[in-house]
């Protein structure tokens, strides 16, 4: 359909040589306008976009005493362009008695430069804000103009009113009147507030006159955007902003002249955004606090903060189980209600509340329900809702809405509350998960407790032998980390419980008559039961026949532990605290781990006792042994020297008569004498040896070997020996029973390679965990390796006497100086393939 074109005379216009350029370039809003304006019958002018480009019709052409319509300077623009700028922003006017700068016309009869102007906007572009602006201008005196006015001004979308000189409302247009609630008839200006219903913003207060912007006007004054509030009865109350200035009437006085736009939709809608932006806000510190926060009822405090945000003029309440109901937390201000009130509780059984439990999901109440739900405190509520903050699939709280005004529920609304019933759920995990934290942070500071006192208790349990020393011990460990309460040891003695270690608070004159005569055993069950049974007895809340010491009222809990001494029990460990305490499952592992510790201590302890005495018994009879072997050494030399003395008188005796038989056995008796001087020799060393005391000092090892290697060497005689000797450490030892640990191992090493043509001897150490090993290794003649634990034996030989000299003590002798220096010996060895002896020493 092709669009309707401008008339003839119109599109005769040179449009190109215009600031609006050819008409095919204009966009559709200013066709639309400027159709408008050229089919417009009165004298027109368009103001059109920011820059205000001017576009005027014939009639208007006319009155500039030009030939057509068109578009030119600035000149065309009127003189008040506030005016525009006001219509630009939604106002309209109609000014009469305004001047024009247009050109002289004799046909009006020299009143030409003077019009009533009437100020209206223009859409722009697809109806959004305004485009421009269409000045329509009216000379006074013509009788038909005066009638089209008042058809300008009803088409206004504001109210325009203007006064004469004396206060009189003479003219206004179809929007005044209903803005008032009536046409607008001249009365007094005193009359003018309680006549038109014009009250100050907010509406509470009636204006006086002076205050009347139509009133400041006609005194004079220019007013801008002045607001009020007119409140017609059984309208609503609307609000204006008002503008005006003091106009010049056609008969040359001063009236006033004011134009009223509605704009209470649009405090509405900046109320309703101020409310959704301070809902957003609260909204927004909530969900920053329950990142943070872990007190449930401050968070709360704020989730209400945001519902009453949100839903103003409203009620928001907090509830929480408390005494078996769910009681009221934390509420809104709005709620006048007594305290107590507020706080009566509603049980599982309420309606809103078991839905809740059951469903587990938000709730919504709409009238008649909803006032029934909330109880008497909120029986004017007419719709409700309810969000059940739940964790781990149980309800630890709920927070309700209650609305006054607004019967049913929104999505919208829906989703708020869900929203902030999801973040205070949140919080309330948050808070559930901080919480099981803290219980188990301290559970865990509890076990370190343990813990640390029980690696302390286990090295005292382990340095420690007397058994009443040790259960104290255990005492002094377990009581701080319990309640108050004290620790008692029972034994049974005479058909008695009795008590032989008491830690903790037992200085009551009961508990110490308690002490003195004991209990009846087998009429005491919390002692009897764990000595019978061999297993723990836990009570919380113990009954009087349950509770060790008879003092009922007294005591709260009592734990029992059976003392079990190789695997029977020896006593009964008794634990009573005077506080509430439940026994978990970390005290009772804790306590019976330090019992069963305790027992373990007194089973050694008794074992340690049984070998003290066995070890008495033994150093005794060592004791007696060696004695017996000193004086049996001293006593032997005697008939030993007598043999020898004889042999040699009767060998003197004898001279040469005697025969080649009588002298053989002579020379036997001889070597007899001797060899047993020498075997007496090696027992008194070997007692001497077990009986000197040691001086430890710092040895060097390698300067020792040294010197004992050039005393031993000269046995060698003119035999070829290879030394190997290694780095050898310093050590704290005795030196002198270690200088003839090493005369022994190199004198052994030298002889039992005297078979050999080229003999070669090994020293060296290695070091070991906490000790330092030396080793002697030879290529000689080696041993059998069945018998390499009798070679440290007394008088024990692994090679025939006339093949090797010896008596046999020298290992044995190795043997015991080694062991008081706390360390150990041992050989390795083949026949024939050498040996190697070493020995032990402590790395210190």
């Amino acid at each position: 359909m092709t669009e309707p074109g401008f008339p003839e005379l119109e599109t005769a216009a040179n449009w190109a040589a215009t600031p609006l350029g050819e008409q095919a370039g204009w966009s559709p809003a200013l066709r639309a306008a400027a159709r408008l304006v050229l089919t417009q019958p009165l004298p027109a002018l368009l103001l059109w976009g920011e820059e205000a480009t001017p576009l005027y019709n014939a009639p208007y052409a006319r009155l500039l005493g030009r030939a057509q319509a068109g578009s030119a300077g600035a000149d065309l623009r009127p003189t008040e362009r506030r005016h525009v700028e006001a219509v630009r922003q939604g106002q309209g006017y109609v000014l009469p008695g305004q001047p024009l700068p247009l050109a002289p016309r004799t046909d009006l009869d020299g009143a030409g430069a003077v019009f009533t102007l009437s100020y209206g906007p223009v859409p722009g572009e697809s109806g959004s804000g305004v485009g421009g602006v269409l000045v329509t201008a009216a000379a006074a005196p013509g009788a038909g103009e005066r009638a089209f006015l008042p058809a300008i001004l009803s088409s206004l979308g504001e109210s325009v009113i203007v006064c004469d000189a004396q206060g009189r409302i003479v003219l206004s247009n179809a929007v005044s009147e209903a803005f008032h609630g009536r046409p607008l008839v001249p009365v007094s200006p005193q009359e003018w507030p309680a006549f038109y219903h014009l009250y100050a913003p907010g509406g509470e207060r009636l204006l006086t006159p002076e205050e009347v912007p139509l009133y400041r006007v006609w005194q004079g004054e220019t007013v801008h955007n002045t607001e009020l509030v007119i409140r017609v009865p059984g309208a609503a109350p609307r609000t204006v902003l008002v503008t005006g200035q003091p106009v010049t009437l056609p008969d040359g006085t001063v009236g006033g002249l004011v134009a009223q736009r509605d704009i209470t939709r649009r405090q509405q809608q900046e109320r309703a955004l101020a409310e959704r932006t301070s809902a957003l806000d609260a909204f927004a510190a909530l969900t920053e606090a329950v990142g943070s926060e872990t007190d449930v009822p401050a968070l709360a405090r704020q989730a209400i903060d945001v519902l009453r945000a949100r839903f103003s003029g409203d009620s928001a309440a907090y509830y929480a189980r408390e005494d078996g109901l769910w009681r009221a937390q934390a509420w809104s201000s709005d709620i006048r209600a007594e305290t107590s009130l507020v706080r009566s509780g509603f049980g599982d059984g309420h309606p809103l509340v078991a839905e809740l439990l059951r469903t587990q999901r938000p709730v919504f109440r709409e009238e008649p329900a909803a006032a029934h739900d909330h109880g008497e405190y909120l029986r004017d509520y007419v719709s409700s809702g309810a969000y059940p903050l739940s964790v781990g699939g149980q309800v630890l709280g709920i927070l309700a809405v209650a609305r006054r005004a607004v019967p049913s529920w929104s999505e919208g609304d829906r989703a708020i509350l869900r929203a902030v019933g999801r973040s205070l759920r949140l919080a309330l995990e948050r808070s559930e998960a901080a919480r099981a934290l803290e219980t188990r942070n301290s559970e865990l500071h509890t076990r370190t407790r343990w813990l640390e006192s029980f690696a302390l208790l286990s090295h005292d349990l382990a340095l420690e032998s007397d058994p009443y020393v040790l259960v104290r011990r255990a005492q002094d460990a377990m009581l701080p980390l319990l309640p108050s309460g004290h620790t008692m040891y029972w034994e049974v003695q005479e058909g008695q419980w009795t008590v032989r270690s008491a830690v903790g608070e037992v200085s009551a004159p009961a508990y110490t008559e308690l002490i003195d005569r004991g209990l009846p055993a087998g009429e005491v069950p919390a002692l009897d039961q764990p000595w019978f049974s061999a297993q723990p007895y836990y009570q919380d809340r113990p009954r009087p026949e349950q509770d060790p010491a008879g003092l009922e009222g007294q005591v709260y809990s009592v734990a029992a532990l059976p003392v079990l001494v190789g695997g029977e029990p020896s006593g009964v460990l008794s634990i009573t605290t005077f506080e509430a305490h439940q026994w978990d499952p970390v005290d009772k592992s804790l306590l019976e781990t330090v019992v069963r510790s305790l027992g373990l201590a007194l089973e050694r302890a008794r074992g340690l006792e049984q070998l003290a005495a066995e070890r008495r018994k033994l150093e005794a009879a060592n004791e007696e042994l060696e004695a017996f072997a000193y004086s049996v050494s001293h006593d032997l030399r005697t008939p030993v020297r007598h043999i020898l003395g004889f042999n040699s008188l009767l060998r003197q005796a004898l001279g040469e008569g005697a025969g080649p038989k009588a002298a053989r056995y002579l020379d036997v008796v001889a070597e007899a004498g001797q060899r047993m001087n020498v075997l007496i020799d090696a027992m008194l060393d070997l007692s001497r040896t077990a009986r000197a005391d040691l001086s430890p000092g710092r040895v060097d090892l390698g300067h020792l070997l040294a010197s004992v290697r050039a005393e031993v060497e000269t046995d060698a005689g003119n035999r070829r020996v290879e030394w190997a000797v290694g780095e050898l450490p310093t050590v704290t030892a005795d030196a002198a029973t270690l200088r003839q640990v090493f005369v022994n191992l190199l004198t052994n090493a030298l002889k039992y390679t005297r078979p050999r043509e080229h003999t070669r001897i090994e020293v060296w150490a290695e070091r070991r965990a906490g000790t330092w090993a030396l080793f002697v290794r030879d290529n000689g003649v080696g041993f059998d390796p069945r018998y390499a634990d009798n070679l440290f034996g007394v008088f024990q030989r692994l090679h025939r006497a006339d093949d090797f000299e010896g008596t046999g003590v020298g290992l044995a002798n190795v043997r015991r100086i080694i062991a008081r220096h706390r360390g150990e010996v041992f050989a390795q060895g083949e026949v024939g393939q050498g040996a190697t002896f070493g020995f032990t020493l402590p790395d210190r």
